[in-house]
Parts: C-alpha cells; structure tokens; sequence
C-alpha cells in the first residue's frame, strides 16, 4: 500500500508541473500550453459536476477557482494511474528506475523554483518599495497581503536573508552528498513561508502548498533515519539511493548536470541582465512618478476648499501605469494611464467602464505640475506640488542600537 501511495504522489507532482502555467524567461513554460487542454475540462466540471452558478475563473492561476478543480482532476488522474502502475504495469515500467527519474526530477525542479524566488528576493523584484499611494494610504484601509508585502518591501537586508534562506538549499539539493540537508533546510523555509501565505492572504497558498508537497516527498524516503538522528541515536544516512544516470559514460552525466545547471542559471539571471536591474530599490521609475499634493483645486471656474468634498487631497502616478486620485474622506479611485511627453497630455482610463478622460499638464521648476482639461462636465485647474517620499519616515535607512537614541 505504500508502494502504490508514493506512485500516486509522483504521478500528481508530474501532471501538476506540467500543468501548471510557470512565467519563464527562456525555458520553455510547457503548463501555458498543457493549460489550453484542461481549461475546457475544468469549466465542464464546474458547470456540471459542482454546479458552480456565480462567475469564476477557469484559468489555472493563482489560488483561483479553476486551479481547484483543476486540482482534484489530477488528484483522479493520479489515483488511476499510480494504481495501474502499481499493480498492472509493472512489467513495463521498472518503478525503481522510474521513481528514481522523478525523484531526481523533482529536486532539480524544487531547485529551480528557488533560485528564481530567491534571486528575487534578494535583487528586490519580489518586495518592492511601496508605491507612493500605498504610503499614503491608512494602516487600517491596507489589506493584510499588501500590508506585508509592503513592509517586507521596506527593508533590502531582510529580503536579502529571505533570498539567501532559499537560494542555500536550492544549491545544496543539486549535489548528491548535500541534498538531503537542503530539502531539510527547506522544508522549514518553506513551512515558514506557507504559514505567511495563509495567516497574510497571500495569492500563492496553493503553489506554495505544492512546493511543500515536494519537499516532503523528497524526504519521506529519510524519515526514519532523521527521526534516530534527532533523538540521537547513531545513524547511517545513505547519500545516494535515489540516483538516475541517462548515460553508462560518466563524464556524459556530468556534462549533462552542467548543462542543466548553466540553462538554470541563466534563466533565474537573464531577466536582471536584460533590464540591468540588481536593485529594484534604485530602478528608474517612469515619468513623472510620484505623490502630488493638491494647493490648488479649480472646478468649473470655482476654486474649492482645500477640505472641500469635492477636492482631492493627493494624486499619485504608479509605476505601473495608474493614475490615482485621493479625497479627503480617504477614498482612493485608481485609472490606467498613458503620458505623452510630447504633447504633455495624461490619458485616463476607467477599467470598469471604459470611460476615457484627457487632460494637459505642465511641470513648473521641475516638480510641481499644473492640470487642465475637462471631466465628465467639469472643467479643472489643479496645481500640486510633488512630495519627497524618500523623507518619509518608513523609508529611512536608521538603525538604532539603543532605544534612547
């Protein structure tokens, strides 16, 4: 029965890898594809089988409804499949050969995923600084995912360590002798990490699930000796029982295993060499980024209140294209926009309807900027001088030895 449950795990870890849509930057992302074939499946059992009535999302995403079905069809498929393979077709498959080939698949595929998470911890890619209208926002109107993320986003040398805590294991699960002490290593960081998905809301608790999936099969193998090590009994650990070699040659195995690793190192690395970026922190931010604070706020020829209903408190441009303004009872309202330098006119969009707005700005001494044009019926005239975030005190870079200081 243990035989046929670990047949089973393997079947699933396989079809979810080659399912699952992974963002690469040159390896191929093989789940994109695989995705195309299942989507239509998870819809069908949605409609039909659970009866969904309300709108969700059939693509296989992130924690979405279509990943959770999609997930118990893999469960199905795997059953099935680890059952016959267990007890109909063992004369075609030699299952130590091929539980090996997982098994060895299944670290280098952890490894990967480590290096690519990690390196983006410790190059800032992963937490970033908070956007300006993050800053500006109320600790209580944040939503506990973008709260943490943004206060991991603060500080460089924590994700550093965070980086480092999954890069080191993911080095040592790619060598035979040390593997064994990387996927213990990383089970507790990935614990770690799955534990914040959860008690945060964070969108990845199923893929990290996953990961922590893998690391446990990898070391199921180990238990009981692990269990003697603890308790501190003498134990023998046999490095190497879980060994695929393509080639009788060994110097081909090896070329093979640098081959490997070289296309893993460049796929973690390529993104940061194409954009130059080591450092989100210092990373060029688009025209005209930053928090705006209303001084003057003109409607249909009336200049406002500064606290006037009406009147916007800041106005922030995100680095992803957003154009979002602030009221003063908090309220914030977000518009994808588009700056022509040429013309010096804001194009915003609202994503809900599709509503378009147009408007001309100037900079004045290189920071402020005036706003004109028309909205919906109003005609506006705003002027708002541009705020320095980096003076904010959550943006300084004090450490304080002594609590007198």
């Amino acid at each position: 029965m243990i035989k046929a449950f670990q047949k089973i795990i393997s079947v699933f870890i396989i079809l979810f890898i080659f399912t699952f849509p992974f963002p690469y930057t040159i390896l191929p992302n093989i789940g994109k594809y695989t995705s195309l074939f299942f989507e239509p499946i998870i819809k069908w059992v949605g409609d039909t089988i659970f009866k969904i009535e309300k709108p969700y999302t059939i693509f296989i995403s992130s924690d979405s409804t279509g990943l959770y079905i999609h997930i118990i069809i893999l469960w199905i498929m795997a059953l099935g499949i680890g059952l016959l393979w267990n007890y109909k077709w063992k004369q075609h498959f030699q299952s130590k050969i091929t539980l090996n080939l997982i098994y060895v698949f299944c670290r280098y595929y952890l490894a990967l995923q480590m290096f690519i998470y990690g390196f983006n911890k410790v190059f800032k890619w992963q937490f970033y600084l908070p956007e300006p209208n993050t800053l500006f926002t109320r600790l209580g109107d944040i939503s506990p995912d973008l709260l943490y993320w943004s206060t991991m986003g603060l500080s460089r040398p924590y994700t550093i360590f965070a980086g480092l805590m999954e890069i080191i294991p993911a080095i040592l699960l790619l060598f035979r002798r040390t593997y064994i002490l990387g996927v213990v290593l990383l089970f507790l960081v990935l614990v770690n990490v799955w534990v914040i998905n959860l008690s945060f809301d964070i969108s990845v608790k199923m893929y990290s699930s996953f990961l922590l999936l893998i690391t446990g099969y990898l070391i199921a193998p180990y238990i009981k000796t692990l269990t003697g090590f603890f308790q501190g009994k003498t134990t023998t650990l046999d490095s190497t029982p879980f060994i695929w070699k393509p080639f009788t040659d060994e110097k081909m195995n090896q070329f093979l295993k640098i081959t490997i690793i070289t296309l893993f190192t460049v796929e973690t690395f390529w993104q940061y060499i194409e954009t130059g970026n080591f450092n989100d922190d210092k990373a060029q931010r688009p025209y005209l980024h930053g928090v705006y604070q209303i001084q003057t706020f003109v409607k249909n020829k009336d200049t406002l209140a500064i606290n006037h209903v009406d009147t916007w408190k800041n106005f922030f441009v995100h680095r992803r294209g957003y154009f979002i303004t602030q009221l003063y009872n908090e309220n914030m309202q977000d518009y994808k926009l588009e700056v022509d330098s040429i013309t010096n006119t804001l194009k915003l969009t609202q994503e809900v309807n599709q509503q378009v707005v147009k408007l001309n700005y100037r900079v004045v001494n290189h920071k402020n900027i005036e706003i004109s044009g028309v909205w919906g019926r109003d005609t506006l005239f705003i002027h708002a001088q541009k705020l320095d975030i980096h003076r904010m005190p959550a943006l300084q870079r004090t450490l304080h030895w002594r609590v007198d200081e």
